[in-house]
């Protein structure tokens, strides 16, 4: 297959929007799992209880107390951190990876603590992860509202959302933000291939890429092509 010019591959001539969307029931509970969703705002796309708690179950990678434990009215429940009641969500998605619920039955951290005694969170797909019955199982007892966790890297880029029956997921799949994904995720390539071009472009040589068959000059910091190193 022949390589694009820089031109076009900057302006995503060969690129083509795909949401790669899995969802599945778990009980009383219904999950779904997106890469793309990474591209929006989930949560601020959700429609979610008149008042609610959130209860950060973990913040880059660790204990989400170091983050959130210090805010006013947050209080220390287990390896989590729960907010005060909220009528509005506050921000927090800052592209750390994160897992959280919105909790909506539990009205105080004496209620929820018990429940939380060996939860762990879950990233990415539950197939093939040998502890997403557990976590199930912890979700039915707790109960939240929703579940969510965002990751990126060895974890698995993506979103994965449980909800409490299927009608809040659906309603959000139809939402403005989650139709917009295509639109948005054009702009995150997008710039993502700019930043590409200008931290390792360009084809300077003088040497030829070193990938066989290709006659396009190697970059300043390979010995291939900028497209063969990026491919």
């Amino acid at each position: 297959m022949s390589l694009p010019s820089i031109e076009d591959w900057l302006n995503l001539k060969d690129w083509q929007f795909e949401l790669h969307l899995e969802e599945g029931d778990s009980s009383k509970h219904h999950w779904l799992f997106s890469p793309e969703l990474a591209t929006i705002s989930v949560l601020e796309s959700i429609e979610l209880p008149e008042e609610f708690s959130l209860l950060m179950t973990q913040y880059d990678g660790d204990n989400a107390s170091y983050m959130y434990g210090s805010l006013p009215g947050w209080m220390i429940c287990g390896n989590a951190c729960l907010s005060p009641q909220l009528n509005k969500l506050p921000n927090i998605h800052d592209g750390a990876d994160y897992a959280l619920m919105v909790i909506d039955k539990q009205k105080n951290r004496s209620e929820l603590e018990p429940l939380l005694l060996g939860f762990k969170d879950h990233y990415g797909l539950p197939k093939g992860d040998s502890n997403f019955e557990a976590f199930e199982k912890k979700i039915e007892q707790i109960n939240p509202y929703l579940y969510l966790s965002y990751a990126s890297g060895k974890r698995g880029d993506g979103v994965f959302i449980i909800s409490r029956g299927q009608k809040t997921l659906a309603a959000f799949l139809k939402s403005e933000a989650a139709s917009s994904i295509s639109d948005t995720s054009r702009k995150h390539i997008s710039k993502h291939r700019q930043l590409l071009w200008r931290a390792l472009g360009p084809e300077s040589g003088p040497e030829d890429c070193i990938e066989k068959d290709c006659t396009r000059l190697r970059t300043p910091v390979s010995k291939k092509c900028f497209l063969h190193l990026n491919p």
